[in-house]
C-alpha cells in the first residue's frame, strides 16, 4: 500500500501555510520531503514539487497512491466538496492532479498529527512497554487547538486534555509577538528569541510572570505581555534586549514545567515528549530535564509542520491497522556514503588544523536540524570557531552552535537528545575544553546519537580513538535564510 500524507497550503478560506511537506509510506520506508528543500525557497508553503520528487523517488505515479491523508492548520476540517489545494494561491489542487475525492482522507486534528509524528520519532516509545505523555503546543492547530496533551499506552494514543478552550493568548502566541517586537519575523524567527535569552550569563529577575496555569492549559497574562513589549520597543541596547528575552523564556519554562509536573505526577509516564512549534525550544526541554527528573524528556525529529505528513500517515495506519511504521523517515537524495579511511583522515586533518568540513552524504535529514548527513563540522576546542562560522553563515555573532557527542562522552550526559533538540548544562571542565559549542548562559545543545549517519560515525570513532576528541561542533549545511542542502 502506498500512502501519502500532507499538510495542505490552503483550504476553504485561502489562508496560506508555511513549512509544507509531503510524506510517503510504501509499507517499508517513510519518506518526508519538505517543499523548501526542492525549490530552495525557505518556508515554502506549496506542495507540487515535493509530491513530484517523492513519487519519482518511489518510481510511482499519482494513480499509484492508494490514500492521501491530509490535515489543515487553523481551519475547520473542510467539507468533502472543498478542493484540496496544494498551492497557496488556490490555483492547483490534488483533484487537478487527477486524485479522486474517495482517496482523500482528512485528519480532524492537527495536534494529533504532531503527536503521532513524535511517537514515530521515539522508537522505544512505540515498543509497547513504555507509556508517554505528549504535549503539543503551537500558535494554532485546528480551530482552538493551541495546547493539547496526549497519553500513549499499549499502542493506543488518547487525548488527555481537550483542545484549547481559552480565548486569550497561548505560549506560542506570546513568543511570536515578542519576536516581532525584536524586529524579526514573528513566525519563523522565534528561535532567535530563544537563543538571545541565553546570550548572557546575567539573569533577569522575573518582576511578574507572563503566564498563568490551570489544569488544562497555560494562558498569557496579556497586561504583563503588553508591558514587556512596550519595554522592548523602548529599549536601545542589546543587553537590555537579552534581559527582556530572558523574562519571556524563563516565564515559558516556569509555566510549562509547573503545568507538566502536575500531569506527570498524575499519570506517571515513562516519557514526556514535546512537539509542535514549542518542540523547537531546546532550552525549554533542557529545563524540563532538570526539573522533571522522574521521566525521560524527549524531543521530536520533525516537531514543526514539516512533520504533519508523517503524523497523518501514522494516524491513518493506527486507525486502520492498529500499528505504526517502524523506520524513521528519511529524505531520499540518492547520495552515497564515502567512509574510506583516506576520506575520514582528510576530514579529521582539516578539522584538527582549524578548518571546517562540509558533509553532504547519504539521505538528507527531513527535519529542521542537520544531524550528520548535511552538516558543517568543526573542532569545538578552537576558541574562534564559533565567530568564524557565524560570519561564514551570515548569522548573529551571539548565536550558538550544537555539539555532537561520541558515545564515550554522551554516556556522561543524563539527557537523551538524538535530534539535537535539548540543551544540557555541562561541567566546568567541558565548558572550558569546548568553548565554541557553549552558549553564554552555560548551556550546550547536544546530539547524543547519530545512528545511520555512516560518515559521521566513522569520523567520530577515528577522532575519539586516534586523537582523544569525542565532541564536534555540528551545524547545518546552509547559509542563514536558506533551507538545508538537499
Amino acid at each position: 500500500m502506498l500512502i501519502a500524507g500532507l499538510n495542505v497550503s490552503a483550504t476553504q478560506d485561502g489562508r496560506p501555510q508555511s513549512d509544507a511537506a509531503v510524506a510517503f509510506y510504501n509499507g517499508d520506508k517513510v519518506f518526508s520531503i519538505p517543499e523548501e528543500r526542492i525549490t530552495r525557497k525557505k518556508h515554502d508553503g506549496n506542495l507540487l514539487h515535493s509530491i513530484q520528487y517523492g513519487l519519482a523517488a518511489l518510481r510511482s505515479g499519482i494513480n499509484d497512491v492508494d490514500q492521501w491523508i491530509v490535515s489543515t492548520c487553523g481551519e475547520e476540517v473542510p467539507s468533502s466538496s472543498c478542493p484540496t489545494w496544494i498551492r497557496a494561491d488556490r490555483r492547483l489542487s490534488l483533484e487537478d492532479l487527477g486524485v479522486p475525492k474517495k482517496k482523500i482522507v482528512w485528519n480532524p486534528s492537527h495536534h494529533q498529527s504532531h503527536a503521532y509524528e513524535a511517537l514515530l520519532s521515539n522508537d522505544s516509545v512505540t515498543s509497547g512497554t513504555q507509556t508517554s505523555l505528549i504535549f503539543v503546543a503551537d500558535r494554532i492547530g485546528q480551530t482552538f487547538e493551541k495546547q493539547t496533551l496526549f497519553f500513549h499506552e499499549s499502542g493506543k494514543l488518547n487525548k488527555v486534555v481537550d483542545a484549547w478552550q481559552g480565548s486569550g493568548l497561548g505560549i506560542c502566541d506570546v513568543y511570536e509577538r515578542v519576536t516581532g517586537a525584536f524586529g524579526w519575523h514573528p513566525q519563523f524567527d522565534c528561535g532567535l528569541t530563544m537563543a538571545l535569552s541565553g546570550a548572557s550569563e546575567c539573569e533577569a529577575g522575573l518582576s511578574s510572570s507572563l503566564f498563568s496555569t490551570n489544569e488544562n492549559y497555560v494562558i498569557a497574562i496579556e497586561h504583563n505581555v503588553d508591558q514587556l513589549i512596550e519595554k522592548i520597543n523602548q529599549s536601545g541596547s542589546t543587553l537590555t534586549n537579552i534581559r527582556l528575552s530572558q523574562v519571556l523564556q524563563r516565564s515559558v519554562e516556569n509555566a510549562v514545567v509547573q503545568f507538566l509536573k502536575s500531569w506527570v505526577d498524575t499519570l506517571k509516564p515513562d516519557n514526556l515528549i514535546v512537539s509542535g512549534g514549542l518542540g523547537l525550544n531546546c532550552a525549554l526541554l533542557g529545563r524540563m530535564a532538570q526539573e522533571i527528573p522522574k521521566v525521560q524528556i524527549r524531543g521530536s525529529l520533525i516537531p514543526n509542520d514539516h512533520g504533519q505528513g508523517i503524523g497523518n500517515i501514522c494516524w491513518y495506519l493506527a486507525e486502520t491497522i492498529g500499528t505504526l511504521p517502524r523506520v524513521l523517515p528519511t529524505l531520499p537524495a540518492d547520495r552515497s556514503f564515502n567512509v574510506s579511511g583516506d576520506h575520514v583522515r582528510r576530514a579529521a586533518k582539516e578539522i584538527l588544523t582549524g578548518g571546517f568540513w562540509e558533509v553532504c552524504q547519504g539521505d538528507a535529514e527531513p527535519g529542521p536540524r542537520a544531524l550528520g548527513n548535511r552538516s558543517i563540522l568543526a573542532d569545538p576546542r578552537r576558541m574562534n570557531a564559533k565567530s568564524d562560522l557565524n560570519r561564514r553563515k551570515e548569522r548573529y555573532t551571539w548565536q550558538p552552535f550544537g555539539a555532537v557527542l561520541h558515545p564515550s562522552v554522551a554516556d556522561s550526559f543524563l539527557v537523551n537528545s538524538p535530534y539535537m533538540s535539548t540543551v544540557a548544562f555541562p561541567s566546568a571542565n567541558f565548558t572550558e575544553e569546548f568553548p565554541s559549542v557553549m552558549h553564554r548562559d552555560g548551556s550546550c545543545r547536544i546530539q547524543t546519537s547519530y545512528d545511520g549517519r555512516l560518515f559521521l560515525d566513522a569520523l567520530m570513532d577515528y577522532l575519539a580513538e586516534k586523537h582523544g576528541l569525542g565532541v564536534l561542533l555540528n551545524t547545518s549545511l546552509n547559509r542563514n535564510g536558506e533551507p538545508i542542502v538537499l
